[in-house]
């Protein structure tokens, strides 16, 4: 017999050791030589083990670059900016959960959908935040998701201000077979005796491994294993200057626009920031909630089963129920961002708008005419100011009612225009009205040109971040000073923001 199955072990790819067997005691016997290959074999896997298990197994007090908790240890994160520009490369990828081309198979999609009691937690964890005054440790991540997510206190070196950021902290595990027992390959040790030199190979082998695991979907992309999004409040009630509400629902598809939400949240005082974690197209399986239009079940502003919309409705609760920080004419508003073509970019459109804001309401509303002291029309005057209104600048569809980028299938713009989200999905299938948004239109939807959100070359993701040479867009500081201005500062103790920055004093 000249070969020895010595053991199964586990290790990715090919391993050759080589034992040297000493001269001076030469062997007598065939079972002399066996017992010293084993030896050799016990050795090495001695040596080896220890490594393989580390390399199997996940440190949590080891911080991967390869998971988004890396993004709040590396030098180049900075600021919210950096910060959402490192996380935006973990997003859910276009087409990640399609299974094949019919698009019935939802197995991957419904494995990253939560439960009903972790959509509970992770709401309730957001408005839990809400609450926040001087501590994030305050809040405990319920014990239903905090396997996913965490809590972390980022510091803007920028602004030397805290933020609470509620994220998630690990990315989907390449090796999807994990949770069986098995590692993604299996390999196989054989010794070879030949003359003095013994030979030990240790090697994957597909034979060895379960069925199950070898048809698993695997994903080798960096991104999340959920991608029920990113929610960011300032640590202190001080640094809250106006009662605004950011978001991106449409990472990777609206290019930009996560860290545009991130750069305005940060520099004008708002009280909450939300980027969504999928990819709009992360499936290819049609929304049964908006049958007009192309959605899919991954875009969160016409499919409310997403946890954004969820999370949406819990910041809106919140806010409406907060004492005096929410009047319809002042300092309170929804503001989601969004990106779209040079033009219209839908089915017509009149206009060649850099920026198109709407209420939510089809163009077709009187209350863009009436109701000119409404967040949108307020946001669209002041913005006109920064970047002129009419062919190349600022407009609303009261500018171009041919426009269908006006929000009005927006499930969650519905909901803050007065629709109830009672019966069950009733945001789906009833549309706001002039009535129904009267007194309560707070919702503000912004589509933007790509010169408007543009960033500079992609260099983060491909560098993990590591020297990144990534700026902001340099349309952004008078998005921002017109963000200020049309949103009037509340400051703790009725103090006045300060005259210049139009901030809040810390």
């Amino acid at each position: 017999m000249s070969r020895i199955l010595c053991s199964q072990v586990y290790k990715p790819h090919l391993l050759q050791k080589i034992v040297q067997r000493s001269t001076a005691t030469p062997l007598n016997n065939e079972m002399n030589k066996y017992s010293l290959a084993c030896l050799a074999c016990l050795a090495v896997l001695l040596v080896v083990t220890p490594a393989l298990i580390k390399a199997y197994s996940f440190d949590a007090t080891t911080i991967d670059p390869n998971n988004p908790e890396y993004c709040f240890s590396e030098s180049g994160v900075t600021d919210m900016f950096t910060l959402f520009d490192c996380l935006d490369a973990f997003t859910v990828q276009k087409n990640d959960w399609d299974v094949s081309l019919s698009f019935t198979d939802l197995s991957r999609y419904d494995a990253a959908q939560p439960t009903a009691q972790e959509r509970a937690d992770f709401t309730a964890t957001v408005t839990a935040m809400l609450n926040i005054d001087g501590d994030c440790s305050c809040v405990t991540v319920p014990t239903s998701i905090s396997s996913y997510y965490a809590i972390a206190t980022f510091t803007d070196t920028s602004k030397n201000s805290d933020f609470c950021v509620f994220y998630e902290k690990v990315r989907k595990r390449p090796q999807a077979a994990r949770s069986s027992g098995y590692p993604p390959n299996h390999v196989v040790g054989i010794v070879h005796n030949y003359a003095d030199i013994i030979f030990i190979y240790l090697f994957a082998d597909p034979r060895f491994a379960p069925q199950s695991s070898r048809q698993a979907f695997t994903s080798t992309r960096k991104e999340y294993e959920k991608g029920w999004g990113v929610f960011v409040v300032p640590k202190t009630a001080r640094q809250v200057s106006r009662f605004i509400h950011l978001s991106a629902p449409h990472p990777k598809w609206d290019l930009g626009t996560p860290q545009q939400a991130a750069y305005l949240f940060a520099n004008s005082g708002a009280k909450s920031l939300l980027v969504d974690g999928r990819h709009r197209w992360a499936i290819s399986t049609q929304s049964a909630c908006i049958s007009a239009g192309n959605h899919s079940l991954t875009d969160p502003t016409h499919d409310n089963n997403e946890v954004f919309h969820s999370a949406s409705q819990a910041i809106h609760n919140w806010q409406i129920n907060a004492p005096n920080t929410c009047p319809v004419t002042g300092g309170c508003a929804f503001i989601q961002i969004h990106g779209k073509g040079n033009d219209c970019d839908g089915s017509g459109g009149t206009v060649n708008s850099r920026i198109f804001v709407s209420n939510g309401l089809a163009g077709s509303s009187t209350l863009y005419q009436t109701y000119s002291t409404s967040p949108a029309n307020r946001l669209a005057y002041y913005l006109s100011l920064e970047f002129g209104a009419g062919s190349g600048g600022v407009n609303m569809p009261i500018n171009d009612t041919v426009c269908d980028l006006a929000a009005f299938t927006n499930v969650f713009g519905r909901i803050v225009n007065g629709v109830s989200n009672e019966p069950a999905n009733n945001e789906c299938i009833m549309a706001a009205t002039d009535a129904s948004a009267f007194n309560m239109n707070r919702f503000v939807h912004a589509e933007q040109s790509p010169d408007m959100r543009a960033l500079s070359p992609d260099s983060c993701p491909s560098t993990g971040c590591s020297g990144a040479s990534r700026s902001i867009n340099t349309n952004w500081p008078a998005w921002n000073t017109a963000l200020k201005k049309a949103f009037d500062a509340t400051c703790v103790g009725g103090v006045p923001a300060d005259s210049d920055s139009l901030l809040c004093p810390p």
